[in-house]
């Protein structure tokens, strides 16, 4: 369970809503997962996710990190996250760059990108 999972389910909590079932569900490597509620076709993911499943996106849209949902192929949720890093990341990122290691990252986030690293700390991890 992701932190994303917490923070929905409280939105939905105070706004009086209630989860649903989900049927068929898949995890995609290009950062999203996908699955059937009450037949429709439901997607949820970054925006490179959503534009390789064929859903089309706003072109102004500003946004460097979010999450996107869709129904039956329709964007139909925009959701803006912002990452607030640990203390100590940024000085563990810089330490190893200092000691010349490299770090290889392996995350679950779709949107933790090189170019998210890059912007919050100045590294090309």
């Amino acid at each position: 369970e992701s932190g994303l999972s917490r923070l929905f389910d409280n939105l939905l909590a105070s706004d009086g809503g209630f989860r649903e079932q989900v049927e068929d569900v898949d995890f995609y490597e290009e950062g999203g997962v996908g699955g059937r509620i009450h037949g429709e076709t439901v997607l949820f993911g970054t925006a490179g996710f959503m534009r390789k499943r064929g859903v089309n996106l706003p072109r102004n849209l500003g946004l460097k990190t979010g999450v996107f949902l869709s129904v039956d192929g329709t964007l139909i949720a925009v959701f803006a996250v912002k990452y607030m890093p640990a203390e100590n990341v940024d000085w563990a990122l810089h330490a190893l760059h200092h000691s010349r290691i490299t770090p290889v990252l392996a995350v679950r986030d779709g949107n933790i990108t090189p170019a998210l690293l890059k912007r919050k700390f100045g590294t090309d991890a």
